[in-house]
């Protein structure tokens, strides 16, 4: 783990290795999202955008139990935006928020989101989704 903000050797070295590996010391790499302009949270921002798939579960988990909200606001404005609409998907179901796609807009529904459209289909609004993970995990954690 980086010993201080600017540590970006001990990082990148980090950020290289494989996410399951790593399973244990995810949660500290969430830690150093908080820390504002750090070349640490660059880091590990790329490595939580990169493994969009792997990580989106925990992603999800954190946003619904995290109460630091620089931590949250730095996953909905600076990773969220990068992953694929299907990894949205999984990071929504993680946090409770489920979602389908009716044409314009993103509409929640009571029921599960892997549910059909209408159309057929419709596609998910990656814009629309990770607005909507913005809303739900201030709103959830009363920040």
């Amino acid at each position: 783990m980086p010993r201080h903000k600017d540590d970006v050797v001990r990082a990148i070295k980090l950020a290289a290795m494989d996410y399951y590996i790593l399973e244990p010391v995810i949660p500290e790499m969430f830690r150093w999202l908080r820390t504002f302009k750090s070349p640490i949270a660059d880091v590990f921002i790329e490595f939580f955008t990169r493994n969009a798939f792997i990580a989106a579960e925990d992603v999800g988990k954190m946003l619904s139990i995290s109460k630091q909200e620089h931590l949250k606001y730095t996953i909905v404005t600076q990773v969220l935006p990068e992953w694929p609409a299907s990894a949205l998907r999984v990071c929504s179901c993680c946090c409770k928020v489920p979602f389908v796609h009716v044409g314009h807009p993103l509409r929640r529904t009571g029921n599960s989101p892997h549910d059909a459209s209408s159309s057929g289909n419709a596609r998910p609004d990656r814009q629309g989704v990770v607005k909507e993970l913005a809303k739900f995990s201030y709103r959830e954690n009363g920040t």
